[in-house]
């Protein structure tokens, strides 16, 4: 799978709770690929928690 394919889904199954935490969330809303952008402009429907 590429991310230039779907860039969420590549951004989910990349997340790796070892070596990222069990925040899925902060580290979707922080994902960014190899040049640095964010392609998911990620948005959430309920406040952050924390």
């Amino acid at each position: 799978m590429a991310d230039e394919l779907n860039p969420r889904h590549f951004a989910l199954y990349q997340h790796d709770p070892t070596k990222h935490g069990q925040d899925l969330q902060r580290y979707l809303t922080e994902y960014r690929d190899a040049d640095g952008n964010d392609p998911c402009d990620w948005r959430w429907t309920y406040p952050d928690v924390g």
